[in-house]
């Protein structure tokens, strides 16, 4: 359900900002009459919720942070009510305070915590709501989450492994385009200038690279649009769901991009199932929930009969087996892992395992791309020098 805010005044007569969930706005303000808040000023919804401060966005709460500090507490026997208020009390962020108090809030009235999570699904990983149900129905809340915070923090160790190994290679992208641009931009026109003096026109390729620079020097606008134009291209094909799937297909035709992003999405799935199975989940909804979890669409589409090939009475290996993205081994191993009714083991070490060449993969093609970028960067100078001695080759011929 969406979330409203509103400027609301207490029985004491305080004034404060309160956001709450409701099917509608009559919805949320009948919520806070039931809470004993008179409203004053209805403050909007959606889009207000993407700025911080009293507003609500993603990149103000963390789940991961979130559950590291709520899972200590429930091991420690605290009730989830009491610990979501120590949570609330120990936050820094506004927003993400907020957040948690509702939530608290919430279960004062009767809701369940992973209903609660579902409504802002925004905020949390789409496994971490059914995990949470999972939890609830069979007594087992804590456990689940501490597998789920174990989870997370792979996740954000994986996500850390990215940032950092991508800096240098950024860098070194960043420093050799500006390196470029200043040579096209600056030293380039400077020669031209000189046989604009000579009243001399140049040719070959002389005349190539001053035209180059010219169009760099006067136009640099529309080169600039050209590069946040292929920037923008795959950040709205990858957030619009129409052409998700040509992107997602158009990456698993890449060369190298192609390995990658199948590895990180099949550890993806073996790791969201064994999490799933291992909290107790049956094996048909824990495949039907960790197939939504694939980030690749294609990939996802490639799995799609899994469950109904399941419901026929067929092994989840020979189902996986159908999807042409899904390496033998994985489902080599899952056989084996049935044979031995260690299905979600087999798939941890399987997940383990992949995680590991994930890293190398990625390790191997930032290492690969640092020596290309270098050399690229070396022929494009290489070019423009031995092209600039070759007009001060013509200057002095002319002369």
């Amino acid at each position: 359900m969406p979330l409203y805010r509103f400027k609301v005044a207490d029985t004491s007569g305080s004034v404060s900002e309160a956001v709450i969930e409701g099917e509608n706005q009559n919805s949320a303000l009948r919520r806070l009459k039931a809470r004993k808040l008179t409203p004053i000023t209805f403050l909007g919804e959606g889009e207000a919720q993407k700025s911080q401060g009293s507003l609500l966005s993603r990149n103000s709460f963390s789940a991961v942070e979130f559950t590291d500090r709520l899972v200590p507490l429930l091991d420690a026997g605290i009730p989830l009510e009491q610990s979501l208020g120590i949570i609330e009390d120990t936050m820094d962020n506004p927003s993400a305070q907020t957040l948690v108090r509702n939530m608290r809030q919430g279960l004062h009235e009767g809701r369940k915590f992973s209903q609660l999570i579902g409504d802002r699904g925004r905020m949390f990983p789409r496994i971490y709501k059914n995990l949470v149900e999972v939890g609830e129905e069979a007594g087992a809340l804590t456990t689940v989450l501490r597998q789920m915070r174990s989870h997370l923090n792979e996740k954000r160790e994986m996500q850390s492994y990215l940032k950092s190994a991508s800096i240098y290679p950024a860098i070194i992208s960043f420093v050799s385009l500006c390196v470029v641009l200043f040579m096209m931009g600056y030293i380039v026109p400077q020669f031209a200038q000189t046989f604009a003096r000579a009243k001399k026109a140049p040719s070959g390729l002389p005349a190539l690279l001053f035209d180059i620079a010219y169009f760099v020097q006067n136009y640099w606008y529309i080169l600039l649009l050209i590069i946040i134009i292929i920037v923008a291209i795959p950040i709205y094909m990858m957030r619009s769901e129409k052409y998700r799937e040509t992107w997602d297909n158009f990456l698993l035709k890449l060369p190298v991009i192609k390995n990658i992003v199948i590895i990180s999405n099949i550890t993806t799935l073996v790791k969201t199932m064994a999490i799933m199975i291992r909290s107790g989940v049956h094996l048909l909804k824990a495949v039907q929930i960790s197939a939504r979890v694939i980030p690749n669409t294609v990939i996802r589409n490639s799995i799609s009969s899994v469950a109904s090939r399941l419901r026929q009475g067929e092994r989840l290996s020979s189902a996986l087996a159908e999807s042409p993205y899904l390496p033998k081994i994985v489902t080599k191993m899952l056989a084996v892992g049935e044979e031995t009714g260690n299905v979600e083991e087999m798939m941890e070490r399987v997940g383990e395992q992949y995680s590991r060449e994930l890293k190398e993969k990625i390790k191997g093609f930032l290492n690969a791309f640092e020596p290309l970028i270098i050399v690229v960067l070396g022929g494009v100078i290489g070019f423009i020098v031995v092209t600039m001695f070759l007009a001060i080759s013509d200057l002095t011929n002319l002369g």
